[in-house]
């Protein structure tokens, strides 16, 4: 439930093929005939089968390339040291960033079936720390933690191909050598202070995306 779906990495791929010049790697797994795509531009371990292993390719890509699109993953530390330039769709949970990086996260539905914004999400976060009862217990930090990752009243909803358009631009113009990304934008300014200092000192957004979902 929390992972990303082909259909959004699909959506991401073609718009990409279409709209750019990018030559695009896929670093995933057997999910590739569900993705179905014969381009040019488009390379996945198939092309590289006969030369090298799996795990040798998935992690060359992965070192080597400067621009990544993903889910939340342990993968996404390698790219971290790389100093790599990310754009997260489907993300969770929404209390945790990594530097240099575009954040879009899936869309949270409470027990009242009231959509809730990842920066209402992120007040709520706070505000439970600073109930905290026990300050300098690392136990209950992490309770509070796994409680807002988890999210058992909640049911989380992958991302909208409307939400990952705003994102995909926003990524396209945060990765060109000419644009400029407005890191304070709209959705930082309701942030909790804490996590405004967070997010500028890591070069992190959070996509203007997040504001595009309709709850039916």
């Amino acid at each position: 439930m929390r992972d990303g779906n082909v259909n959004n990495l699909k959506f991401v791929i073609n718009y990409l093929l279409k709209n750019t010049n990018f030559k695009i790697f896929y670093t995933g797994g057997g999910d590739i005939e569900d993705i179905n795509i014969n381009h040019k531009n488009f390379f996945s371990y198939k092309n590289f089968s006969s030369k090298t292993s799996q795990n040798f390719y998935r992690s060359s890509i992965q070192t080597l390339a400067k621009f990544h699109i993903t889910n939340s993953g342990g993968n996404s530390k390698i790219m971290h040291f790389n100093n790599s330039k990310i754009l997260f769709i489907d993300a969770w949970p929404p209390v945790t960033f990594q530097y240099n990086s575009i954040f879009l996260f899936k869309n949270i539905i409470n027990r009242n079936k009231k959509y809730i914004n990842c920066y209402d999400y992120l007040k709520m976060y706070e505000r439970a720390c600073e109930n905290q009862k026990n300050k300098n217990s690392l136990k209950e930090s992490h309770q509070i933690y796994n409680k807002f990752v988890n999210a058992r009243d909640c049911k989380i909803i992958d991302n909208t191909e409307k939400q990952i358009l705003k994102s995909i631009k926003e990524f396209i113009l945060f990765i060109s050598n000419n644009g400029k990304i407005d890191f304070k934008n709209d959705i930082y300014k309701k942030v909790p202070k804490y996590f405004k200092k967070t997010l500028i000192e890591n070069n992190c957004l959070l996509s203007s995306g997040n504001f595009n979902f309709k709850n039916k």
